[in-house]
């Protein structure tokens, strides 16, 4: 990444597990490797360290300008890379965080995953930017028996830290029902809309029982935020678990009203490539999860298909595959589309 000083750098957390606990950031050079600045963000606390950052570049210029990173105490921080000047870098919001994640129970929730960035919901001034992380942690051999409320978050920095903690400047949006149809299990959540006037943003938790959570980084697809949660097994001897591979829209959190996934409508119920009232759940709303069939699932990827329709090819811990037609960035029920599937390769020659 080009950095205002000029120079080409790696930018990275510090993780977890240190000698010291406390959360830094690392700035490389990546010609010399000789450190630019490593800059403490928070607090010294017990059990802490940053996770991995990403970078934005706020003037369309390709050179970053600033980088959001979360750390394992829940707190979401913003760091200033702006200046040309490498001394004035530093935690943003007078070194607060952006947000801190909390649940209903004001228990902290820590951000393992690296953050996924998107536009915002109006116009800001400085202008903002929407930035999308799940909670939750997965590093420990008790992580397993963790049955803390774990979310998921779309926070708007629109150029001020939040200072609230009882989550009510962001909208809820709920899982409203677990069931199992089109041969599969899945899930239908709420559609409460989002008053930007007086909210930063929405959350949505998790199935407490199961000890559900958010280890990996969403996908930013077709105003569509797309993200996998973590079920554990409780078995001691079990590396095994499950995932819900969830797909809500991207400003409001909320269900999309056309469904995202292929359900059928297609003779004897297959797939048929449209995305249209055949795929709708029972209850005519469209499911904005399924639960996928390869365990532990990593974050997919994502390959560009015709008629407006895409697909997500998921690995876990069972070792199996499994393809999930998507609803790509056509008009619904099949217009548009991306061309011919297909993956981008690239060959470095300097």
């Amino acid at each position: 990444m080009r950095l205002n000083n000029g120079a080409w750098a790696a930018v990275f957390g510090n993780g977890f597990n240190s000698a010291s606990d406390k959360a830094f950031l690392y700035i490389v050079d990546i010609g010399t490797g000789t450190l630019i600045k490593k800059i403490p963000v928070g607090p010294s606390i017990s059990a802490n360290g940053l996770s991995t950052p990403v970078l934005h570049d706020a003037t369309n210029d390709k050179i970053m300008d600033a980088a959001y990173v979360g750390d394992l105490q829940g707190n979401l921080w913003k760091i200033d890379l702006s200046s040309d000047d490498v001394d004035e870098w530093a935690v943003a919001y007078s070194g607060a965080p952006l947000f801190t994640a909390r649940n209903a129970d004001e228990e902290v929730q820590p951000i393992h995953a690296q953050p996924v960035l998107g536009s915002e919901p109006k116009v800001s001034d400085p202008p903002g930017v929407m930035v999308y992380f799940g909670t939750g942690q997965y590093l420990e051999g008790d992580d397993t028996d963790d049955k803390t409320v774990q979310s998921f978050y779309g926070i708007w920095d629109s150029g001020s830290a939040i200072a609230t903690t009882d989550r009510s400047v962001l909208q809820q949006q709920t899982i409203t029902a677990a069931t199992k149809e089109f041969g599969r299990d899945v899930r239908e959540t709420s559609a409460n809309s989002v008053d930007w006037a007086d909210k930063r943003g929405w959350y949505m938790d998790f199935d407490v029982a199961a000890g559900e959570r958010v280890v990996t980084q969403a996908l930013l697809r077709y105003d569509r935020v797309i993200f996998l949660t973590l079920i554990p097994s409780t078995e001691v001897c079990d590396p095994d678990g499950e995932s819900w591979l969830m797909e809500v829209d991207a400003l409001t959190g909320s269900r999309t009203a056309v469904s995202s996934f292929d359900f059928g409508g297609g003779a004897e119920g297959e797939v048929d490539g449209s995305f249209d009232s055949a795929d709708l759940l029972a209850s005519g709303a469209a499911a904005s999860g399924i639960k996928t069939s390869v365990g532990i699932t990593k974050t997919p990827a994502w390959f560009t298909g015709t008629a407006g329709k895409d697909y997500k090819v998921l690995t876990g811990t069972t070792g199996g595959i499994e393809s999930v037609g998507n609803k790509g960035g056509g008009g619904g029920g099949g217009g548009g589309g991306g061309g011919t599937l297909r993956r981008t390769y690239w060959l470095q020659i300097q």
